[in-house]
């Protein structure tokens, strides 16, 4: 018996046996979701452009209209990132990435180094400022240093409101 191939797949694709013995093409989990929605998604992100308010601090304005303007992009925007990654990837963000975000939250919590960074309204400080004002060796702070980016490149927390 030979092994299905998904439509889009090369008929040479590895493919895995399920519990039925029925072959399915492993190539899957280093394509994207969903390529085709891509293009429908950037549009629909960009005709959200007008209604989004960037003039307040912050981005987007402090009225119920604004909240919605981007709370409306940002469930596009999420949309968008899960049409390109692949199984793979998203995979690797649920196991890798969110556990590395939330050590760092937990640990940034326990040291204060929110209250800290929040101080003077929020101003940039240098991680030898932070160091000094937690009471920290600045090689100590080093963890976020690496942990950090990944809360930006793969994006796990956000407050609700």
């Amino acid at each position: 018996m030979s092994a299905p191939t998904l439509p889009g797949r090369p008929s040479g694709s590895p493919s895995v046996n399920t519990n039925d013995n029925e072959a399915i093409d492993a190539s899957i989990a280093a394509l994207p979701c969903d390529i085709a929605a891509v293009p429908a998604l950037l549009d629909d992100i960009a005709n959200l452009r007008s209604s989004f308010d960037t003039s307040s601090r912050g981005g987007g304005g402090a009225g119920p209209a604004d909240r919605k303007a981007r709370l409306a992009l940002l469930a596009k925007a999420r949309k968008l990132v899960q049409a390109l990654e692949t199984p793979r990837e998203t995979m690797l963000k649920h196991v890798g990435a969110e556990t590395a975000c939330f050590f760092s939250i937990a640990l940034g919590v326990d040291i204060g180094l929110f209250v800290e960074l929040a101080k003077d309204e929020g101003r940039p400080k240098s991680k030898e400022e932070l160091a000094e004002n937690l009471g920290f060796a600045v090689d100590a702070l080093g963890v976020f240093s690496f942990l950090f980016p990944l809360l930006f490149f793969f994006p796990c927390f956000e407050p609700s409101f």
